[in-house]
């Protein structure tokens, strides 16, 4: 009988947090949204290929000048240099390496484009650059990552999972700015070639999402463009 004393005593003691803490965890809930999701890679989202959204992804990142580049960002702040209002796409860039954490705010609705590892060489960053120059040395920067993890909203990717999201592209043309990224001076029309891996999220919805990866590129003999390392986690606030 005492048993039974003790166990419903119990019982009312569990009822009565459940009274507390339920509303409170429901509050809590109206934060989170669904989790983020990549679009596939044999997909065309909003109708372009994957080839066509990572030269997009160039000549919006070649178009800011140095000064400016969201890729010397520490914090998120130049998160919406460059974007356009017209878009479905909003471009998040890497880091010139090490640890970073930054904070965006991005409207709800747009996919986001972004490149845990990416190169590109165009004939404005050397003398006598050719097409077959370009070529050679994306392709073995690339070839070059031993490490690439990705996490969205806690879900894991590795390597492997990656892969299928390499894009070689073929040569394009892009502007660069005076005092453009990449040591350019001078502006002007430019034919770049790039390489790497181009990922396109699903839609997204109201609420926090994050978004970590780590790579590295270890070169051997010097053969691509350069070693590297980077770690980025991007918090989106999505509104």
């Amino acid at each position: 009988m005492e048993h039974r004393k003790s166990m419903n005593k119990y019982l009312m003691f569990v009822s009565f947090l459940f009274a507390i803490i339920l509303p409170v965890i429901s509050i809590d809930n109206s934060v989170f949204s669904e989790l983020l999701d990549l679009q596939p890679a044999d997909s065309k989202p909003y109708g372009l290929s994957y080839q066509e959204h990572a030269k997009n992804y160039w000549k919006w990142l070649i178009s800011i000048p140095a000064e400016k580049s969201p890729i010397d960002d520490t914090n998120g702040e130049r998160c919406g240099i460059g974007q356009s209002n017209s878009s479905s796409i909003f471009y998040l860039t890497g880091s010139g390496g090490g640890e970073i954490k930054r904070t965006c705010k991005i409207p709800e609705g747009m996919s986001i484009l972004f490149t845990p590892s990416a190169v590109e060489m165009s004939d404005k960053e050397g003398k006598n650059v050719k097409v077959d120059d370009m070529h050679r040395v994306t392709k073995a920067d690339q070839d070059s990552v031993t490490q690439l993890r990705l996490t969205l909203d806690g879900k894991a990717y590795s390597l492997d999972d990656l892969k299928k999201y390499r894009i070689h592209t073929e040569p394009f043309e892009v502007i660069f700015p005076d005092k453009g990224i990449f040591g350019v001076g001078v502006g002007g029309k430019s034919t770049i070639v790039a390489d790497g891996y181009y990922l396109v999220t699903q839609n997204l919805t109201k609420g926090v999402h994050e978004i970590n990866y780590f790579s590295e590129i270890k070169c051997p003999m010097g053969n691509c463009a350069t070693n590297f390392s980077e770690d980025l986690t991007y918090t989106i606030m999505v509104e």
